[in-house]
């Protein structure tokens, strides 16, 4: 077919085998020029722009969200919109975390099961090192799951061992929350702070979600240690609030204050960064009314903050139906909305 022409995943870095494809940027069959934006690869480093080496019309060959090797096929340009193209090759979509090969070398190394990452994009080499310093900080106690679920895991999942996504949101009163953080002033400089404190005691009461999907075991944590995502000009970071069911409300706002400072002044060492079994995520501050966070590494839940809309914001509770169930993350953002509530 000497008129689809392959575009290939570029080489960007020597320590990728495969990439992901994040997000198209041009329709499928829309013509585009040299030089065009075509769509954005995830690497293990950062998230890059693929361009057009010449003109043509796009015709997609893999989707957004899939896997495709370096080297790889992920779309062609043709001369016509109608042109035929190949079938996808072979393996170009993978399943699963992917790995870079420093990642994977770590891996190999300690003994690490790969299964810990289910959920997670990219694994990179620091994001094992944090799992290595998380598992050897926390006490874990294994149980396994019971004869029903794991029937529903192997029926939802066709006996893959990748984590199954699921989301549950709560809309929760603009107003209410309002007055409970004029309750708490200790969280006067960090509003979130208080879901922060909240959400720790809610943990105590619903262990599975403190917990992680381990080869058919519930993996329970001894300790509630709770990071919340930063995202600013040093880049992505999850510091943690260590041990934060048993901490004041004053100690609360305190620590994260200064881990908050920390960030800023790029003093975050892995300590501060390590250890963390549940995490908190807030995009109330950029319009983002809702979403799905994704589930980190060694855990089983994450928890979203939405931004108000109609007088209400979202709680959004991303969680891993192979421990949990629909029923039990509703209850847990129940007692969460009414721990908050209940100070308004």
């Amino acid at each position: 077919m000497p008129d689809a022409k392959p575009v290939r995943v570029p080489q960007e870095t020597v320590n990728d085998e495969r990439v992901r494809l994040v997000r198209w940027r041009v329709e499928e069959g829309a013509p585009v020029e040299p030089g065009a934006v075509l769509a954005e690869i995830e690497t293990s480093k950062s998230v890059l722009e693929v361009t057009a080496g010449e003109g043509g019309f796009l015709r997609r060959a893999a989707s957004e969200g899939d896997w495709v090797p370096v080297g790889g096929v992920f779309c062609y340009l043709t001369v016509h919109a109608d042109d035929p193209v190949p079938a996808a090759e072979a393996g170009a979509k993978t399943e699963g975390p992917a790995f870079s090969r420093k990642a994977r070398a770590l891996l190999e190394k300690e003994g690490v099961d790969p299964a810990a990452f289910s959920g997670m994009g990219m694994v990179r080499e620091e994001d094992v090192r944090r799992h290595l310093a998380s598992a050897s900080a926390k006490g874990v106690r294994r149980e396994p799951l019971s004869a029903r679920k794991r029937s529903e895991n192997a029926a939802l999942s066709g006996g893959g061992a990748n984590a199954l996504r699921s989301l549950a949101a709560l809309r929760c009163s603009e107003e209410a929350y309002r007055r409970a953080v004029e309750r708490a002033p200790a969280f006067e400089a960090t509003p979130s702070g208080l879901i922060l404190f909240e959400a720790a005691r809610t943990l105590k009461e619903f262990p599975l979600f403190n917990a992680y999907y381990a080869d058919g075991d519930a993996a329970y944590y001894d300790g509630v240690n709770v990071g919340f995502v930063v995202d600013g000009d040093r880049g992505l970071r999850v510091p943690v609030i260590h041990g934060a069911d048993s901490k004041t409300e004053d100690e609360t706002a305190r620590e994260i204050q200064d881990l908050l400072l920390a960030y800023h002044e790029d003093e975050l060492n892995v300590e501060r960064l390590s250890g963390g079994t549940f995490t908190i995520t807030d995009l109330s501050g950029e319009g983002v009314t809702r979403f799905d966070p994704l589930i980190n590494a060694a855990q089983s839940a994450i928890l979203g903050v939405a931004a108000p809309e109609g007088g209400s914001f979202e709680l959004c509770l991303a969680f891993d139906h192979r421990l949990h169930e629909g029923r039990s993350a509703a209850a847990f953002l129940h007692v969460l909305k009414s721990r908050i509530t209940a100070r308004a």
